[in-house]
């Protein structure tokens, strides 16, 4: 199965947000497994029996929205069930793979109307706000994400909309700035 996507993604080391007021679902927690990284843009991991490639389609430049600097960038995603038996952590390790332990808060917004509307359903057009602890190679970092769905003309539009609906309500956004916005495999690069 193959899906394209709008992505916005900063990586901090402090979250900016008070977690309990914009969340009101636990958050998620997992282990990702990514491959050794050589370019910034692609990515591979292993998620839940789950192996997920992507890969960056396009550079969109860099958004500011609502008080905050951001680098958009278009996504092919694929995604497939491993049906046969996965490497150990140890295989992983010894092959290079990052663990990325992931407690992950969420929510999906439809766009398809305004206002938006936070939803639980599935939706043809929409957007989805992250914030993501992560613990990396005994670091402890946050990301928080806007990634857009739904037909490739109105996945940039959607993305500004929800960033401007979420980041408007929170005077913490100033954190979010153009040095720290990158996709998953830079940020794993960096490290």
């Amino acid at each position: 199965m193959s899906l394209t996507s709008c992505e916005i993604r900063w990586f901090v080391r402090q979250c900016p947000f008070a977690l309990d007021e914009m969340f009101d679902q636990p958050a998620a927690e997992r282990t990702d497994w990514y491959a050794p990284v050589a370019e910034s843009t692609t990515g591979i991991k292993i998620r839940e029996g789950r192996i997920e490639a992507k890969l960056m389609t396009q550079e969109m430049g860099l958004a500011a929205i609502s008080g905050c600097q951001g680098s958009m960038h278009r996504w092919e995603k694929w995604s497939a069930v491993v049906d046969t038996p996965l490497p150990t952590e140890r295989q992983l390790r010894e092959a290079g793979w990052v663990a990325v332990k992931k407690r992950r808060y969420i929510t999906v917004w439809s766009t398809e109307t305004t206002p938006l509307r936070m939803t639980h359903d599935r939706v043809a057009q929409g957007a989805q706000f992250e914030v993501t602890e992560l613990h990396v190679h005994d670091q402890r970092w946050w990301t928080i994400g806007f990634e857009s769905f739904g037909p490739e003309r109105t996945q940039a539009g959607s993305l500004e909309a929800l960033i401007t609906h979420v980041l408007g309500e929170y005077s913490s956004k100033e954190a979010l700035t153009a040095a720290d916005s990158m996709a998953y495999p830079e940020w794993l690069q960096s490290l």
